[in-house]
Protein backbone atom coordinates (compact mmCIF):
# COMPACT_ATOMS: atom_id res chain seq x y z
CA UNK A 1 0.00 0.00 0.00
CA UNK A 2 1.25 3.46 -0.87
CA UNK A 3 1.40 6.05 1.90
CA UNK A 4 -0.26 9.38 1.10
CA UNK A 5 0.81 11.16 4.27
CA UNK A 6 3.70 12.86 2.54
CA UNK A 7 1.18 14.69 0.28
CA UNK A 8 -0.22 18.12 0.96
CA UNK A 9 -3.31 18.45 3.22
CA UNK A 10 -5.71 18.96 0.30
CA UNK A 11 -4.80 15.65 -1.31
CA UNK A 12 -4.95 13.87 2.05
CA UNK A 13 -8.44 15.28 2.72
CA UNK A 14 -9.65 14.28 -0.75
CA UNK A 15 -8.28 10.77 -0.35
CA UNK A 16 -9.81 10.33 3.11
CA UNK A 17 -13.24 11.43 1.85
CA UNK A 18 -13.02 9.12 -1.19
CA UNK A 19 -12.05 6.20 1.05
CA UNK A 20 -14.93 6.97 3.44
CA UNK A 21 -17.48 7.10 0.61
CA UNK A 22 -16.12 3.88 -0.95
CA UNK A 23 -16.57 2.02 2.37
CA UNK A 24 -20.29 2.98 2.35
CA UNK A 25 -20.78 3.24 6.14
CA UNK A 26 -24.28 3.33 7.63
CA UNK A 27 -23.59 6.57 9.51
CA UNK A 28 -20.98 9.27 8.90
CA UNK A 29 -19.90 12.10 11.19
CA UNK A 30 -18.39 14.84 9.05
CA UNK A 31 -16.70 17.63 10.96
CA UNK A 32 -15.93 20.55 8.62
CA UNK A 33 -15.71 18.31 5.54
CA UNK A 34 -15.30 21.23 3.13
CA UNK A 35 -12.22 22.70 4.80
CA UNK A 36 -9.17 22.66 2.50
CA UNK A 37 -11.22 21.47 -0.48
CA UNK A 38 -11.54 23.20 -3.83
CA UNK A 39 -14.90 23.90 -5.46
CA UNK A 40 -14.80 20.82 -7.69
CA UNK A 41 -14.29 18.43 -4.78
CA UNK A 42 -16.98 20.18 -2.73
CA UNK A 43 -19.41 19.73 -5.65
CA UNK A 44 -18.44 16.03 -5.87
CA UNK A 45 -18.97 15.60 -2.11
CA UNK A 46 -22.38 17.32 -2.31
CA UNK A 47 -23.45 14.93 -5.10
CA UNK A 48 -22.17 11.86 -3.23
CA UNK A 49 -23.81 12.80 0.06
CA UNK A 50 -27.03 13.77 -1.70
CA UNK A 51 -27.20 10.35 -3.40
CA UNK A 52 -26.24 8.21 -0.41
CA UNK A 53 -28.82 6.34 1.63
CA UNK A 54 -26.55 6.42 4.68
CA UNK A 55 -27.16 8.81 7.53
CA UNK A 56 -24.72 11.60 8.15
CA UNK A 57 -24.17 14.40 10.64
CA UNK A 58 -22.56 17.58 9.31
CA UNK A 59 -20.74 20.14 11.37
CA UNK A 60 -19.77 22.98 9.10
CA UNK A 61 -19.45 26.72 8.68
CA UNK A 62 -20.15 26.35 4.95
CA UNK A 63 -23.73 27.65 4.83
CA UNK A 64 -24.26 26.82 1.15
CA UNK A 65 -23.14 23.22 1.78
CA UNK A 66 -25.50 22.93 4.76
CA UNK A 67 -28.45 24.44 2.88
CA UNK A 68 -28.09 21.93 0.06
CA UNK A 69 -27.69 18.77 2.16
CA UNK A 70 -29.64 19.12 5.41
CA UNK A 71 -33.17 17.97 6.22
CA UNK A 72 -33.08 18.58 9.98
CA UNK A 73 -31.06 20.87 12.23
CA UNK A 74 -29.65 20.30 15.70
CA UNK A 75 -28.65 23.51 17.44
CA UNK A 76 -26.61 23.54 20.64
CA UNK A 77 -27.25 26.89 22.32
CA UNK A 78 -26.27 27.83 25.87
CA UNK A 79 -26.02 24.19 26.94
CA UNK A 80 -29.37 23.19 25.46
CA UNK A 81 -29.85 20.99 22.39
CA UNK A 82 -32.72 22.01 20.14
CA UNK A 83 -33.98 20.14 17.08
CA UNK A 84 -35.88 21.41 14.08
CA UNK A 85 -37.27 19.13 11.39
CA UNK A 86 -36.26 21.58 8.66
CA UNK A 87 -32.97 22.03 6.89
CA UNK A 88 -30.41 24.71 7.54
CA UNK A 89 -32.19 26.99 5.08
CA UNK A 90 -34.82 27.68 7.79
CA UNK A 91 -32.30 27.93 10.65
CA UNK A 92 -31.87 31.70 10.91
CA UNK A 93 -35.61 32.42 11.10
CA UNK A 94 -35.97 29.66 13.72
CA UNK A 95 -32.99 30.97 15.71
CA UNK A 96 -34.40 34.53 15.72
CA UNK A 97 -37.81 33.25 16.88
CA UNK A 98 -36.24 31.21 19.70
CA UNK A 99 -34.13 34.19 20.82
CA UNK A 100 -37.18 36.48 20.85
CA UNK A 101 -39.15 33.95 22.91
CA UNK A 102 -36.22 33.51 25.31
CA UNK A 103 -35.84 37.28 25.68
CA UNK A 104 -39.56 37.72 26.42
CA UNK A 105 -39.46 34.82 28.92
CA UNK A 106 -36.36 36.31 30.59
CA UNK A 107 -38.03 39.73 30.94
CA UNK A 108 -41.14 38.12 32.44
CA UNK A 109 -39.01 36.08 34.88
CA UNK A 110 -37.17 39.23 35.98
CA UNK A 111 -40.48 41.06 36.47
CA UNK A 112 -41.91 38.19 38.54
CA UNK A 113 -38.77 38.04 40.71
CA UNK A 114 -38.86 41.80 41.19
CA UNK A 115 -42.53 41.74 42.20
CA UNK A 116 -41.97 38.80 44.55
CA UNK A 117 -39.02 40.57 46.17
CA UNK A 118 -41.07 43.75 46.56
CA UNK A 119 -43.97 41.81 48.07
CA UNK A 120 -41.69 40.35 50.74
CA UNK A 121 -39.53 43.41 51.40
CA UNK A 122 -42.37 45.89 50.99
CA UNK A 123 -44.45 44.15 53.65
CA UNK A 124 -41.44 43.82 55.96
CA UNK A 125 -40.39 47.46 55.50
CA UNK A 126 -43.80 49.01 55.91
CA UNK A 127 -45.91 48.03 52.96
CA UNK A 128 -46.38 49.98 49.79
CA UNK A 129 -45.29 53.25 51.39
CA UNK A 130 -41.69 52.11 50.96
CA UNK A 131 -42.07 51.59 47.23
CA UNK A 132 -41.25 54.66 45.12
CA UNK A 133 -44.21 55.99 43.20
CA UNK A 134 -46.74 54.52 45.60
CA UNK A 135 -50.19 56.11 45.69
CA UNK A 136 -50.46 55.53 49.43
CA UNK A 137 -48.67 58.27 51.29
CA UNK A 138 -46.56 57.43 54.30
CA UNK A 139 -47.78 58.66 57.65
CA UNK A 140 -45.99 61.84 58.74
CA UNK A 141 -43.29 61.15 61.30
CA UNK A 142 -42.94 63.04 64.54
CA UNK A 143 -39.51 64.47 65.14
CA UNK A 144 -37.35 62.44 67.48
CA UNK A 145 -35.97 64.69 70.22
CA UNK A 146 -33.04 62.35 70.80
CA UNK A 147 -31.91 62.72 67.21
CA UNK A 148 -30.75 66.26 67.95
CA UNK A 149 -28.66 65.21 70.92
CA UNK A 150 -27.03 62.46 68.84
CA UNK A 151 -26.29 65.02 66.15
CA UNK A 152 -24.35 67.12 68.65
CA UNK A 153 -21.88 64.29 69.10
CA UNK A 154 -20.76 62.18 72.03
CA UNK A 155 -20.21 63.90 75.34
CA UNK A 156 -22.22 66.96 74.42
CA UNK A 157 -25.48 67.64 76.12
CA UNK A 158 -28.43 69.35 74.62
CA UNK A 159 -31.43 70.48 76.54
CA UNK A 160 -34.82 69.52 75.30
CA UNK A 161 -37.73 71.78 75.92
CA UNK A 162 -38.37 75.52 76.00
CA UNK A 163 -37.13 78.33 78.25
CA UNK A 164 -40.38 78.27 80.22
CA UNK A 165 -39.82 74.62 81.18
CA UNK A 166 -36.60 75.53 82.95
CA UNK A 167 -38.02 78.15 85.31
Amino acid sequence: MISIWWCNPVIRRRTALAKLMAEAPGLMLLDEPTNHLDIEVIAWLERELGATRAGFVLISHDRAFLKILTRATLWIDRGQVRRQEKGFDAFEAWRDQVWEEDTARHKLDRKIKSEARWAVEGIRLGGSATRPGSRIAAAPCRPNPLARSRANGPGRSHQIGSESDRS
